[in-house]
């Protein structure tokens, strides 16, 4: 029975190929024009995640990462504690 099983789940791993759990990019938002900041780099990650998809690889999430939000109160540059 377990011989199946685990026979079952590398059967699974070769057919979708190696396993990417993200592809991320890190964008400093601009506070005019951020939703075409936003726009341009998902279009970029989709593109991405198909490329390696195209490739063989089987990738889960895709990802924006931004700089922190400004705190009122705070000077550029010091550290807010969370």
């Amino acid at each position: 029975m377990r011989l199946g099983r685990w026979l079952k789940r590398r059967r699974r791993r070769q057919r979708y190929g190696p396993k990417i759990r993200t592809v991320a990019a890190f964008i400093r938002l601009d506070r005019s024009p951020y939703q075409g900041q936003i726009a341009e780099t998902l279009t970029k990650l989709r593109q991405a995640k198909a490329a390696f998809e195209r490739a063989g690889y089987d990738v889960q999430t895709i990802r924006i990462t931004t700089q922190l939000p400004p705190v009122s109160g705070k000077k550029a540059g010091e550290r807010t504690e969370i």
